[in-house]
């Protein structure tokens, strides 16, 4: 065999290894990118509740202050429930969980309150998860509980790992106050968003969070034992 003959089989030979090896990649880009779905609109969230008046009364006393810690069961604020005689009846309203008080200023001893009026509202200070707003198209390869790994704006630093626990039952949209409602002949299609509800999970060195922070959310749509 001539010394050409080897040298055009041995570049036969590199190209064939070179186009193996660019497919290989070429299937691994495209298999990881279909393995993940990443959103960059994600808020964390925690519970929040307003304190309301159960029935009417007068503000006789109001034993917090805005943006103070409290625990489930410690008094916020006592109605006098006799216009006429404060003395003679009072209701002690309850934090009905640990939080922190926001919008106390918004009562004054000696305010009336009417039945179901909010005096001031807790924001809960643990239990926080994210909601991640998935393309629809994305949509069919999330599913419960697939991992997720969570970076939040504030702390770029600091990788969260999650799970997902739910998909909300409608696009965004659905929840706006508004929702968007097109009477025009100019309709132009929009890919939609649904909600992902991811739990975090707990970790000691953790900066802290904040409801309303921003996130960016990776799920692993790969194999998983929970659906």
């Amino acid at each position: 065999m001539s010394s050409a003959s080897t040298l055009f089989r041995n570049r036969l030979g590199f190209m064939a290894l070179g186009l193996c090896l660019a497919g290989a990649a070429l299937a691994y880009i495209y298999l990881g990118d279909q393995r993940y779905v990443s959103t960059d609109n994600a808020q964390v969230r925690s519970a929040k509740t307003d304190v309301a008046a159960p029935i009417s009364g007068v503000v006789r006393r109001v034993a917090v202050e805005p943006l103070q810690a409290v625990q489930a069961g410690d008094a916020l604020y006592e109605l006098a429930l006799d216009f006429d005689a404060p003395e003679s009846e009072n209701l002690e309203l309850v934090a009905p969980m640990d939080g922190v008080v926001v919008h106390s200023e918004r009562v004054q001893p000696g305010e009336i309150l009417r039945a179901g009026e909010t005096a001031l509202s807790l924001v809960a200070t643990d239990g926080f998860w994210v909601d991640a707003h998935v393309k629809e198209t994305d949509l069919a390869r999330v599913k419960t509980g697939q991992a997720a790994t969570v970076v939040l704006d504030a702390y770029p630093d600091t990788v969260w790992t999650a799970k997902v626990e739910g998909v909300y039952p409608a696009s965004v949209s659905e929840f706006a106050t508004l929702p968007a409602q097109n009477t025009s002949g100019n309709w132009v299609k929009v890919v939609q968003r649904v909600g992902v509800r991811l739990k975090l999970e707990d970790r000691k060195d953790a900066p802290i969070l904040r409801s309303g922070l921003n996130a960016e959310v990776t799920i692993d749509t790969g194999p998983t034992t929970e659906r």
